[in-house]
């Protein structure tokens, strides 16, 4: 319980931070454009910064397991999430911009700060897993609904800077490289500003949203909902009935750190696959503007509802 009162008092420091991008849009002291530069500094430094930093511990046996576990953990809630939407499209009039919006979180931008803040910089190294696994599923299967043709380009998905970043951390963490101190402190001020700068984008896009949408469309809150609270609610069940935890309570940080991720907002990648590929980019941006703002309560309640069933 304790987990989701931090992760609401952090998300709400967040959402601060948040509303100084709205405001600076809203006020005209920017352009709502103007978060394309920042946005590029987030994905191609701050991120990959964290990711490696994340990387440069000692390794032990603990870390290595948790490290396999937090990869299978991933790659099975994403191929129950798949299975499960591709179910739902046979029965409702989904599009591949809904489905995708289901399925993928940001499990990036907004998971890797909160997990610093909630439990320390180092335990990035958990979170990382999760959005590589992710990052390869979008690059193929989420590409190819939205872009509504088959999987093609899989080798795209290790040009992806998050993708390269993880195998760089991977790499120095198994033989145990050490960077300069001048570059380690680098890496950790650009690190530090991984929060913030993420937040003050979310704000500048949210500013140029129509609101008015966004709380008012009924599709809106459908889709959004599955995303925040029936995927992760099924993935709780899934920890809970497999009684895991009850003979491994020791991994419990692990699963904590994977389920920020699961109950993440949307994905923001998936409203520029929309735009590239000319499939209702406003919607995409709707869900991802509505689920930011919706996961201020959901986040926090779905890691006390995690907490209450699987201990």
């Amino acid at each position: 319980m304790e987990i989701a009162f931090t992760l609401l008092q952090e998300l709400l420091v967040m959402m601060l931070i948040m509303g100084i991008g709205f405001a600076l849009v809203r006020l005209g002291i920017l352009a709502e454009e103007d978060c394309k530069p920042i946005s590029t500094v987030v994905l191609y430094v701050c991120i990959p910064s964290a990711i490696i930093n994340s990387f440069l511990l000692p390794m032990d046996s603990q870390r290595m397991h948790g490290l396999l576990l937090a990869t299978g953990f991933a790659v099975i809630v994403h191929i129950v999430w798949i299975t499960g939407t591709t179910l739902l499209h046979r029965r409702l009039p989904l599009t591949g911009v809904d489905m995708a919006t289901m399925i993928y979180s940001n499990s990036g931008n907004l998971v890797y700060p909160l997990v610093a803040l909630i439990f320390g910089s180092e335990y990035v190294f958990y979170a990382a897993p999760f959005n590589a696994v992710m990052t390869v599923f979008i690059w193929t299967h989420a590409r190819s609904i939205i872009k509504e043709e088959p999987v093609r380009g899989i080798s795209s998905v290790f040009k992806n800077f998050n993708i390269l970043a993880t195998f760089v951390g991977l790499i120095l963490f198994l033989l145990q490289l050490s960077l300069p101190p001048i570059l380690k402190v680098t890496l950790d001020l650009l690190s530090g500003m991984l929060g913030p700068a993420s937040m003050i984008v979310i704000g500048m896009i949210l500013a140029g949203a129509n609101l008015k949408r966004v709380f008012t469309t009924a599709r809106l809150y459908a889709i959004c909902l599955c995303r925040l609270i029936l995927y992760p609610l099924v993935v709780i069940l899934m920890v809970a009935l497999s009684g895991y935890l009850k003979v491994h309570p020791e991994d419990l940080f692990i699963f904590q750190i994977a389920m920020i991720a699961v109950a993440a907002p949307p994905a923001n990648i998936i409203a520029q696959f929309a735009v590239m590929y000319d499939k209702d980019a406003l919607m995409a941006g709707s869900y991802n503007a509505l689920g930011m703002l919706l996961c201020i309560v959901t986040m926090p309640l779905m890691m006390l509802i995690f907490d209450l069933l699987v201990k």
